[in-house]
């Protein structure tokens, strides 16, 4: 994410679906599905919601074609999924475009994203210029957008009422360069997915065998829960998922557990010590799996 993305973009993160919405546009792209330009000139604020002075406003694409990659990174540990798309203008009157910005909706103040024309579009600190159009003209607009992940394994402590701490690594663990398992772990962390396929967490009811980032995760080791999300707060830029078993769900003895988004990519944690605990038919486990997200 860019230093450029507005408040309200980071709020829209937690309401907006992963999905596309038709085969011309990428995942992840209803959250900047539209593009404005306008003639505005005032230095942009994570505060904006809108251009200062809009002219325009489309998702056309021109009859381009999207791109999407996604890959896991091991020299700057993270996986990555990015897009590149494309908007395209058609003016019918002559403009001097000074700005422009990426909008959830046709209409209205809801920009997730705006800049002033760059010298260099990739550099927030080069110089502003001026795109003279008449009427006529096209102008084409490219889009990338990046999605990180860090992939990783940490030393982490757990704790759990009524059992106490528990001390063992979590990993987010990636096993395979698929384009379809790593979007679909993307996926099951971004705050707005909707699907309930891609929120899964699954208890080890045997011993795994490893803490490695790339070791698969299988969705067969044990009763799995869905996720329900809490309620968003404004601004906080995080949100928590609860995974419940009742009491006559998955009693025996855990060895860790695993939150997945797809096949064999998830969040682990696995104990020092296992098993960590026996889950009996007197306890009712509610797990939480945190995501916060910032800008890049």
């Amino acid at each position: 994410m860019s230093a450029r993305i507005t408040n309200y973009g980071m709020d829209r993160v937690a309401s907006t679906s992963s999905y596309y919405p038709s085969s011309t546009d990428a995942y992840f792209e209803r959250w900047h599905r539209y593009t404005a330009v306008g003639t505005g000139s005032s230095t942009p604020s994570e505060s904006d919601v809108a251009l200062e002075a809009e002219v325009a406003r489309t998702s056309d694409t021109g009859g381009f074609l999207k791109s999407e990659t996604a890959e896991t990174d091991s020299t700057n540990n993270v996986v990555r999924y990015t897009s590149t798309t494309y908007r395209v203008f058609n003016f019918s009157s002559a403009y001097n475009l000074t700005e422009y910005g990426h909008f959830t909706d046709s209409t209205g103040s809801n920009a997730v994203f705006r800049d002033l024309f760059r010298q260099d579009p990739n550099d927030p600190n080069s110089a502003a210029i001026t795109i003279s159009v008449q009427s006529g003209d096209q102008l084409q607009i490219i889009k990338t957008f990046v999605l990180e992940v860090a992939w990783e394994a940490v030393a982490k402590t757990v704790t759990i009422t009524g059992i106490g701490d528990i001390a063992g690594t979590q990993v987010v663990a990636v096993a395979t360069t698929e384009f379809a398992t790593i979007l679909g772990f993307l996926r099951g962390l971004w705050p707005g997915e909707t699907s309930s396929t891609y929120v899964d967490m699954h208890p080890f009811s045997a011993a795994v065998g490893s803490t490695a980032r790339d070791y698969s995760v299988s969705s067969s080791i044990g009763i799995g829960a869905d996720g329900i999300r809490d309620t968003y707060t404004s601004g906080s830029y995080t949100l928590r998922t609860r995974f419940t078993y009742q009491t006559n769900e998955a009693n025996y003895e855990w060895y860790g557990w695993v939150a997945f988004g797809y096949r064999d990519a998830g969040v682990r944690f696995i104990p020092d010590t296992q098993p960590a605990f026996t889950k009996a038919d007197t306890y009712t486990l509610e797990i939480w799996l945190d995501v916060s997200w910032t800008r890049g």
